[in-house]
Order: structure tokens, then C-alpha cells, then sequence
């Protein structure tokens, strides 16, 4: 079922200005795609003051992130119990429950879409364009059933309203609209937008490069470097620029060009090596220098994977396609059984796995 494809007057003095530090800290690594530093922050907060409502709305953003959505919703679900009237941690909420609603059953399912909608419409009502809100139910009328309330016309009206509030995250909508029933060209188009609505927005940029790197069916590499450069310098800290000239450079050969980037990357993001998957992934795809790309996925799962990125259950699916192109049909089916011991669901390593059974 798919129902939405998201805490003396010096010592008081004191307190309060550490918790404002921490809550601008945590807020930033969230939205820098920082989650595992962020989580030792709101952790910490936490255990300071278990009824922190906004560390608990960021906790929940980390926990999704790192694929825990029973520990996000539960989370979530406290700090709305607490503060009632934040539109944002409505929309957390929401989001938690569109997502649970897509992994359950079908009358399970549709619990949950109560749920989602009911938090939906809280947050709405605070605040009335609200973008994240708008984003849950832009995605859960694409994706979900007539009958639970599906309606692919009303998901574009919405991802309009967002474009006239909200221009490059509601062109970024578009796009995402786009990916599931348009063209290569109009996604592409409607990226441009989002990164000429604003040409410093981190985000829009990230997503035209990922469009460029693992989305379009003919890849960019000269446009994947292009977007790489112009995120790294928006933001040195984050790996997603790093990982984008990676793809770009092993695209094409650049071994000296590769090699510098992701040393640079390890060197300023040690807990964040996405730089190497996507290297490996680029490689493997053009069936290209092999053993390089079983090195850098090695590399890359040696340690846990930062939120939003593949997990090693994804990495192990990768590294299988990479032993079926060498020819190494028992290796690739050991990785796929490895992948799946992880992820019993995953989808696409249950596809390759039978398939490789019955070749």
C-alpha cells in the first residue's frame, strides 16, 4: 500500500543562554544534513530537560533520518503534546504518520492517514502556508488511492500554492511532482527554476544535482561538476557538494581530480563518506575501473551511514551489481542476502535476488 511517497539569577542567566546556543546549533546541523552531530546535541538537551518541546521535534527529524520512524513518531507526538500551537511540529507529526501509513497494512493504513490529515489541518490552521505541511499532502494526494484520498490534480494545485508563497521550495515540488509523471525535461526545467528562484539555496541545488547524477536517464557529468562547485562553495561543511564532483570525476576518469576530492571531503566531513558511494555508483554504472569502486564502498560502509543517505543495506545491494558485472554471480547473491537480512523490504534486492536464482 502507498499512501504518501519527511526541550542565583547568573546560573539561570547561564542556563538559558546555553539552551538558546544549543537550539541554533541543533537547528542548523538538522538543516545541513548534519544529523548525527545533531543528535548528540538534542540527546543532551534531552537528558537535561526531557519535556523540551522543540528537542524533541528535532530529535524526531534525526530518528527519520536515520530510519527509525516509531522512535520519530513518538517523539513527535510528545512535542505536540506539549506545544499545541507550533505549526512546524504539526507538520513533523504529520509527516510521521504519512510514512508510517505507507509502511502498514491497509486498515492500519488508513488509521494513520486519519492521524496525518487531522495534524495536517493543525498545522494549517496555524499557519496557512505552511511549506512542509503543504509538501506531506502535496505527496500523500499523488501517491495515495482515490479511495483514501488520492487526487493527483488537487497534489499539482498544492504544489502551485507552495510555488506562490514559497517559490524555490514550491518549484522544487514541481520537480518532485515531475520525477513521478513528466519528462527528463520538465524535472530539469523546473530544478533551473528552483535554483534561479534563489541562487543560494543549498537545497536546490542539491537536488539538480542529484537530478544530474543519479535521476536523468542520460547523466550530465559536466553539469554534475557545475552543481558540485556551486554547493561547496555555499556551504564547505556539507558532503553532498564533495560527493557531486566525485560522481563527476570518476564519470569521467579524473583520477587525480577524484582522489583530491574525496581526501578534501574525509578531512573536513569525517562522519559523513557519501563522497565514496557516489564515486562507487558513478563507477559501476559505467562499468569502470571495478576494483576501485569495491574499495570506496568498502570505505564508505566502515561506518554508519549519516541520515538520508544509503544505508548499508543499500550499500551491499550496490556492492552485489558491481560482483555481477565482474561475473561473480555467488559473491553478488551473498551481498544481496546480506542486504535483505538488513532490510527484509528492500524491494529492489529481492528483484535482483531472484533473478540471479534463476540465471
Amino acid at each position: 500500500m502507498h499512501l504518501a511517497s519527511r526541550v542565583v539569577l547568573t546560573s539561570v542567566f547561564f542556563c538559558v543562554a546555553a539552551s538558546a546556543q544549543l537550539s541554533v546549533s541543533a537547528d542548523g546541523l538538522v538543516d545541513s544534513n548534519h544529523y548525527k552531530r545533531a543528535r548528540v546535541l538534542v540527546e543532551a538537551r534531552l537528558r537535561e530537560n526531557p519535556n523540551d518541546a522543540h528537542a524533541l521535534y528535532l530529535a524526531s527529524k534525526v530518528q527519520e533520518a536515520m530510519g527509525n520512524l516509531r522512535g520519530a513518531m513518538e517523539l513527535a507526538e510528545k512535542s505536540v503534546e506539549i506545544d499545541p500551537q507550533n505549526a512546524s511540529y504539526h507538520a513533523q507529526l504529520g509527516e510521521c504518520y504519512a510514512y508510517t501509513a505507507d509502511r502498514s497494512t491497509w486498515v492500519k493504513g488508513i488509521g494513520y492517514v486519519h492521524l496525518m490529515k487531522k495534524e495536517l489541518a493543525a498545522a494549517l490552521e496555524i499557519h496557512p502556508h505552511d511549506s512542509d505541511a503543504l509538501l506531506v499532502s502535496m505527496m500523500f494526494a499523488f501517491h495515495a488511492p482515490t479511495l483514501a484520498g488520492g487526487d493527483r490534480k488537487r497534489a499539482h494545485e498544492i504544489a502551485d500554492e507552495i510555488v506562490r508563497y514559497d517559490p524555490h521550495w514550491g518549484y522544487l515540488a514541481e520537480a518532485r511532482l515531475a520525477q513521478e509523471d513528466g519528462t527528463d525535461a520538465i524535472k530539469e526545467s523546473w530544478l533551473k527554476k528552483a535554483v534561479q528562484a534563489d541562487p543560494k539555496h543549498y537545497r536546490a541545488w542539491q537536488e539538480l544535482a542529484n537530478y544530474y547524477c543519479c535521476v536523468a536517464r542520460r547523466k550530465n557529468p559536466a553539469e554534475l561538476e557545475r552543481a558540485g562547485h556551486m554547493m561547496v562553495s555555499l556551504d564547505p561543511t556539507q558532503a553532498s557538494g564533495y560527493a557531486a564532483l566525485a560522481a563527476a570525476y570518476a564519470r569521467t576518469g579524473r583520477w587525480a581530480d577524484l582522489d583530491v576530492v574525496l581526501a578534501q571531503s574525509e578531512k573536513l566531513i569525517p562522519d559523513d563518506l557519501i563522497g565514496y558511494y557516489r564515486a562507487a555508483q558513478a563507477l559501476i554504472d559505467v562499468c569502470q575501473d571495478l576494483p576501485r569502486a569495491e574499495k570506496y564502498l568498502a570505505r564508505y560502509m566502515s561506518q554508519g551511514a549519516e541520515g538520508r543517505e544509503p544505508d548499508r543495506g543499500e550499500a551491499k545491494w550496490l556492492l552485489a551489481s558491481l560482483y555481477e558485472k565482474n561475473g561473480r554471480t555467488p559473491d553478488a547473491i551473498r551481498e544481496l542476502k546480506a542486504a535483505l537480512q538488513i532490510d527484509p523490504d528492500f524491494e529492489p534486492a529481492k528483484k535482483d535476488l531472484k533473478r540471479l536464482r534463476r540465471s
